[in-house]
């Protein structure tokens, strides 16, 4: 049920004027504090969108449509425009301006699909992404949220003013729009580009390195929400094989990604993949190096997993942190500076 008129505007006058507090603060941290606590006032009834940050759930993640999982939360569907647009401004405030694009184009793409693909028991539209808060967001607290739905799930942790933002998972269906007015759209399009243009960069015997043979194209991500085990094996061709052009071009793959994070996250997740050393990253390739719509590529370095897989027009990818995925990390310094 909408709230009345002056239940809604006065949650809009809150948000106008907690807009006008976060704008004066240039710290990046303490600015997504401030857009949290904004957002969560929105919500007169917090029961549903508030929830432990023990609750099992915070350190699980899916990209499954609505109709084959339930999720915890609010739905943007049940949300107020004051409401979506505090969400939105907390959105902004933890992702770049591509991030943030990408992940609207995902929930838009439902839209697609709901419109010209739709298929009854799979609530696909924009509607359909739910938004949950754990813990409520204070300075001296752990808390964290997740944004969630088909092909799209963001999981951002916060301790002692440190932030985690792994795992970070962006799908599209399709990979390439290719009828109707949207054809052509492709979301991702350039994470598929750029793994092409590396691939194919490469010289015969360093394509023999990179190219799994042995392997067929998985039909996901391996490190996907069934998956028993993380990848521990690494695979393909070392950066310290690869000449000065190509080593930039394994760069700029591995920043695409990153950079879907606001600047000093994206920096801080860079420093931290140039400090464990930017030669021992590895590329691994499985399928045609030739245009399909069948193929995987794997960049795996000492600190951190990406994975892009397309599957018939289908694309999952992640990035995730090998040691603080859901604030592993974070919350661990936090224990052992602040033993309970």
């Amino acid at each position: 049920m909408l709230p009345s008129c002056n239940s809604a505007q006065e949650n809009n006058n809150t948000v106008a004027k907690d807009v006008t507090v976060v704008e004066t603060v240039t710290d990046a941290k303490t600015r997504v504090l401030l857009r949290a606590q904004s957002a969560l006032k929105t919500f007169d009834d917090q029961s549903k969108i508030l929830l432990s940050f023990e609750n099992n759930d915070r350190t699980k993640w899916t990209n499954l449509p609505l109709g084959i999982v339930q999720r915890k939360g609010i739905s943007i569907g049940d949300m107020t425009n004051s409401q979506r647009i505090a969400v939105h401004k907390l959105l902004s405030e933890l992702l770049s301006s591509k991030g943030y694009l990408k992940t609207t184009g995902i929930m838009h793409l439902d839209n697609i699909l709901e419109k010209h693909f739709n298929v009854p028991h799979l609530k696909w539209s924009h509607k359909q992404y739910y938004f949950t808060f754990w813990n409520t967001p204070e300075k001296d607290t752990n808390w964290g949220f997740k944004l969630e739905g088909h092909h799209l799930s963001l999981n951002f942790t916060y301790a002692d003013m440190k932030i985690s933002s792994t795992p970070l998972f962006l799908g599209t269906d399709p990979a390439e729009v290719r009828e109707t007015e949207y054809a052509g759209w492709r979301v991702l399009g350039e994470e598929e580009d750029l793994g092409f243009l590396f691939i194919n960069s490469l010289n015969e015997t360093q394509k023999n390195k990179a190219v799994l043979k042995d392997k067929r194209v998985p039909r996901d991500i391996l490190t996907n929400p069934d998956a028993k085990q993380r990848l521990t094996a690494f695979w393909g061709i070392k950066a310290s094989e690869l000449n000065k052009e190509q080593k930039t071009l394994l760069k700029i793959i591995i920043e695409e990604y990153v950079h879907n994070l606001e600047h000093s996250l994206a920096h801080r997740e860079i420093e931290i993949i140039d400090n464990a050393g930017f030669n021992n990253i590895h590329f691994a390739w499985i399928g045609k190096t030739q245009r399909s719509d069948n193929y995987y590529y794997l960049i795996h370095g000492p600190t951190f997993i990406i994975e892009f897989d397309n599957s018939q027009n289908h694309i999952h990818s992640i990035f995730r942190s090998k040691t603080n995925d859901f604030g592993k990390d974070i919350l661990k310094d936090h224990l052992k500076n602040n033993p309970h």
